[in-house]
């Protein structure tokens, strides 16, 4: 079970002896589709040292069969939160409100998710199509903003002109959500580096954004919330 490792069932079987039929068994999936859940989930995630409550249980018994120290790995914590956004965004793509979501991270085994491959040449964590719009979604967890530049100052920008170059018939958007905000140190650089471009950014603190979109209830809204 993942919320505290209990054996749900045990199954003695002889090798060769057909089929192993598993029934009546009944657990939370750790990687559902509620709203309510995923936004609280994120919350919690970028307001804790690592990962929400829920999730560490998860890991703590994850861990005890790769043998890995996940709780404390910094490139999870990246990535458990660029797969919360996709979750989310799912959603908004189930309900309509936009067309489609691509996650360019992975899932690897027991569900753990790894990031999108960053870097100046490499991919955005997340694009969201609508109509003719193409949103690039840029997430961290960093607070600090020394970090934040460091981290995210020069590979936001790029991501960004590389998408905007190789979709020229889209209209480009872009957001930048972090657990805070620095407009001084970051973010105006950031707008400095896409001066000469088309694309839009904008800058979001993510609980800011999640309140926000929670108001939006269609595809005409959520365009009109972007532009």
């Amino acid at each position: 079970m993942k919320k505290n490792g209990h054996v749900l069932k045990s199954i003695n079987h002889t090798f060769g002896g057909g089929d192993i039929v598993i029934e009546g068994i009944v657990d939370e999936n750790i990687n559902s589709h509620n709203k309510t859940h995923i936004e609280n989930e994120i919350i919690e995630h970028i307001n804790s040292k690592n990962f929400s409550r829920e999730y560490t249980q998860y890991l703590n018994i994850v861990s005890k069969f790769n043998g890995k120290d996940l709780i404390n790995s910094k490139s999870l914590r990246g990535s458990r939160l660029e797969y919360l956004f996709y979750q989310f965004f799912k959603v908004l793509e189930e309900n309509k409100i936009i067309d489609e979501v691509i996650w360019y991270g992975k899932i690897g085994h027991f569900g753990i998710p790894s990031q999108a491959p960053g870097g100046p040449i490499g991919d955005p964590d997340l694009i969201l199509f609508v109509d003719n719009n193409l949103i690039v979604v840029e997430l961290t967890t960093i607070r600090p903003k020394a970090l934040q530049w460091s981290a995210e100052g020069a590979s936001v920008p790029d991501h960004i002109r590389i998408v905007e170059k190789k979709y020229p018939d889209y209209d480009i958007y872009a957001f930048y959500l972090a657990p805070i905000i620095h407009d001084e140190r970051v973010t105006k650089g950031m707008l400095s580096r896409l001066i000469e471009y088309k694309s839009k950014l904008h800058c979001f603190e993510i609980e800011q954004f999640i309140s926000a979109c929670k108001e939006i209830k269609s595809k005409g809204e959520f365009l009109d919330f972007i532009k």
